[in-house]
């Protein structure tokens, strides 16, 4: 064949197959390929359940994580209406309340117009004319009061007094007012031949009080003469003895206590001088009351105490003290004061003036 050159027999030798060899390979390729995707497979499903390993365990802490969040809110709603039930709870008490005040304030309002303002007012008018009734009579009784006094006594100082005799000196028009317990004034005449009118008596400064210093004015027991609040009365009688009269005084300060018996006597009046401060440095939580305790306690007599309060510093406050002059080397000593407080003389106009124009003398010129 091969000499013959017969195409067809080459061909045929050349393109033979042999379909039992070709078979056997193509088995063990697929067999292979089944190994390999097998292999796949699994890689692919291990990884699968890796993944869903994690996701149970995240929707594990997601499931916590929502009781958790449920519980919260369990507890706010109940925590929400128990709030609920007590808002209930006090909302119907303060209704009964005001409707409790409602029905009050209706019974009120019917009260009122019941009320019959013309008897008010004919029963004010009436108790008005009943006061003044009384008021005279009070004013009546103490007129008469005061006449039966002085007759008394008038008649005391003639049993005292002895008979005038002719040659006894007249009486000039010399007139000395003298205050009753009314508080009027009337005229007493003096005789001129009588010797200098005294008092004794111990005379105390109530004008900061609103006490007339009249009332405190007594005489000798046994020869004073009281005037009378209508009229003036003549007391002037010849006597040879010295008479003592109840004469009101009215002095700017304090006279001293005279210890003596002898009517004849001479004294002077003092005033009550006061030292005048200015602190500083108070607390601000510092009060009056606390003030006045903590002089008290040392034995210092206060007049006055007002507080300043400061306009940049809310902390801290001023104050003007007024104390009288025998306290004032008290309040000076060191360490007196409370720590922080500081204590300086209160200058007057006058002395701020002086001291500002000491100041401008002192100043270098430039």
């Amino acid at each position: 064949m091969f000499i013959n050159g017969d195409d067809s027999s080459i061909d045929d030798v050349f393109r033979k197959v042999d379909h039992n060899s070709i078979s056997d390979q193509s088995k063990t390729v697929t067999h292979d390929c089944n190994i390999i995707e097998m292999r796949v497979t699994v890689q692919t499903l291990l990884e699968r359940v890796v993944l869903l390993e994690k996701n149970e365990i995240e929707n594990k802490r997601i499931i916590k994580n929502i009781k958790t969040e449920n519980d919260k809110l369990k507890t706010e709603l109940s925590s929400t209406n128990e709030r609920l039930n007590q808002h209930l709870i006090n909302c119907e008490r303060k209704f009964t309340q005001y409707d409790a005040n409602h029905k009050l304030i209706n019974q009120q309002s019917k009260a009122i117009g019941e009320f019959d303002f013309n008897s008010y007012t004919a029963n004010v008018k009436r108790f008005d004319s009943e006061l003044e009734r009384h008021s005279k009579l009070s004013v009546s009784l103490q007129k008469n009061i005061s006449e039966l006094k002085w007759n008394s006594k008038q008649s005391y100082a003639s049993k005292v007094t002895p008979p005038g005799t002719p040659d006894s000196p007249h009486t000039t028009g010399i007139q000395i007012h003298s205050s009753t317990r009314s508080g009027q004034l009337s005229p007493i005449e003096i005789p001129e031949s009588r010797s200098p009118v005294t008092c004794k008596q111990n005379i105390e400064k109530r004008y900061s009080n609103g006490i007339n210093n009249s009332d405190n004015v007594t005489g000798l027991p046994y020869k004073t003469h009281e005037t009378q609040n209508e009229g003036n009365r003549d007391i002037s009688k010849p006597n040879t003895e010295n008479i003592t009269y109840k004469i009101p005084v009215r002095l700017e300060g304090v006279t001293s206590h005279v210890e003596t018996t002898n009517e004849n006597f001479f004294t002077g009046v003092t005033k009550n001088r006061t030292a005048r401060y200015y602190l500083s440095g108070i607390d601000s939580k510092s009060t009056r009351a606390g003030i006045l305790s903590y002089l008290e306690t040392k034995n210092v007599h206060v007049t006055y105490l007002r507080l300043f309060s400061t306009r940049n510093n809310d902390r801290r406050i001023s104050a003007k003290l007024n104390i009288a002059e025998n306290c004032a080397e008290i309040v000076e000593t060191e360490n007196f004061w409370p720590k922080g407080v500081y204590c300086r003389k209160w200058l007057s106009n006058r002395e701020w003036n002086q001291r500002f124009t000491d100041d401008a003398h002192h100043e270098p010129d430039s």
